[in-house]
């Protein structure tokens, strides 16, 4: 079975993968809130369900992100539902709900701001946490001990600086 890694991409693949936006680009692209921006876009419980068990996993991990809240029951149960059926053809397969980290915000609505402008915002995710915990899983909090950090922790308001990963992880 061929498996999706780095290692069967070819070098231009790779680097289009690895490109990182300017600022120019994050600022000017209109596409970039969309799925039309990536690459590729499904519904989760698709994927877990068709690709997740050609990948031969024994650990799934997931989370939120910083996409926003998610509040479907119904779409959240679905997700849980599949994971579960696809990790249990994988004997002693581990399965973790893990908290996505807080973040600041621009506090004046706009895109990028300056540092003195950011407001603290926790991504609500309290329907998968008690999805997570209805279907068994184990849960990592990254939002609990990140709700504690000041601004300087954070490389660019979303993203802490790589000795927090470090901790967290």
């Amino acid at each position: 079975a061929l498996q999706c890694s780095v290692a069967n991409m070819t070098a231009a693949a790779r680097a289009g993968a690895a490109h990182v936006l300017t600022s120019e680009e994050y600022d000017s692209n209109p596409f970039l809130d969309t799925h039309e921006f990536f690459d590729w876009h499904g519904d989760l419980p698709t994927v877990l369900e068709h690709v997740v068990p050609s990948m031969q996993v024994d650990t799934l991990v997931l989370n939120s992100g910083l996409w926003g809240e998610l509040s479907d029951v119904d779409l959240v149960d679905a997700v849980f539902d599949v994971a579960n059926r696809t990790m249990a053809r994988t004997a002693g397969a581990r399965r973790l709900w893990k908290r996505t980290t807080s973040r600041f915000k621009c506090g004046n609505g706009d895109r990028r701001c300056g540092r003195s402008n950011w407001a603290r915002e926790t991504i609500g995710d309290l329907v998968p946490l008690a999805a997570a915990t209805r279907f068994g899983w184990g849960v990592t909090d990254a939002s609990g001990p990140t709700a504690q950090l000041e601004q300087d922790s954070f490389a660019d308001g979303i993203h802490p600086r790589p000795y927090v990963y470090e901790e967290l992880n």
